[in-house]
């Protein structure tokens, strides 16, 4: 798989597997007990994101995005992206996944538009692939680096909170089996996603450190749910990239990315 295609995968695996958690768990706990302050930050979300993709929505042919210093796409980005509300719940619930789901969806709208800014492609999960197309989106990652650095916070954080309420929650439920084993897969590809612009050039260590602060917190989380083969192919991709950096710190966080990744 091509470096770019794991995140539109990664989207897509996401989706899936929340859509048939849903169906096989969410239906039994419906939202009764959901948290009101997360519901209302994922509805604002969802909000924000119809008005940014109105607000952008021929970014993708002229490749020129409304950044978060604009009056009238910072507040937006702000709706989608700050999720400190969400690190702050330390008790979320069954009911609380459909709300994190939707405002995980909510992110991906728009960060899809900085990702795919000037590609030519208009709908994230049907890219066509190309080397133009990678290459457009390695441009984007640099030149969108403080918004689609902040998307890709939001994501890992949110996964995060996913993957606390199905720990807590148990995998045994054969219910619920395959919608828990694409959620695993989806998480394991946006973090390699994540992990993986690191790589493109025109991304700076300031920017690579503060990418590693929720996957340091992630990575914990997702070595309770995840099989074997997950942490260890995810861990061989964090070695790989780590190798290629000259930055101390850079290097010393993705060592305690790997020793926390142990299934």
């Amino acid at each position: 798989m091509r470096r770019w295609f794991f995140g539109a995968a990664a989207l897509v695996v996401l989706a899936l597997g929340l859509f048939q958690f849903r169906n096989g768990l969410l239906e039994l706990f419906p939202g009764f007990g959901a948290d009101r302050e997360v519901k209302a930050a994922a509805e604002k979300a969802g909000k924000a994101a119809a008005d940014f993709e109105v607000l952008a929505k021929d970014v993708y042919k002229t490749g020129n995005a409304p950044r978060q210093s604009d009056a009238s796409a910072g507040p937006l980005l702000d709706a989608a992206f700050n999720v400190d509300l969400v690190k702050s719940k330390t008790a979320l619930a069954k009911a609380d996944l459909g709300s994190l789901g939707d405002w995980s969806t909510s992110a991906v709208k728009v960060g899809s538009v900085f990702i795919l800014a000037g590609t030519g492609v208009a709908d994230f999960a049907h890219p066509t692939d190309s080397p133009e197309l990678r290459q457009q989106v390695d441009r984007n990652t640099a030149s969108y680096a403080p918004e689609l650095g902040r998307y890709m916070d939001a994501q890992l954080i949110l996964q995060g909170a996913m993957l606390d309420v199905i720990a807590a929650t148990g995998t045994s439920n054969s219910d619920v089996k395959a919608g828990i084993d694409q959620v695993r897969a989806g998480v394991a590809a946006t973090m390699t996603s994540v992990i993986s612009t690191f790589s493109v050039d025109g991304i700076t260590d300031d920017w690579r450190r503060d990418r590693l602060v929720p996957l340091n917190a992630l990575a914990p989380k997702a070595a309770k749910l995840f099989l074997p083969e997950q942490c260890k192919s995810l861990s061989e991709v964090a070695q790989s990239v780590s190798q290629s950096m000259s930055d101390a710190a850079v290097q010393g966080g993705f060592k305690t990315f790997n020793d926390a990744l142990k299934c």
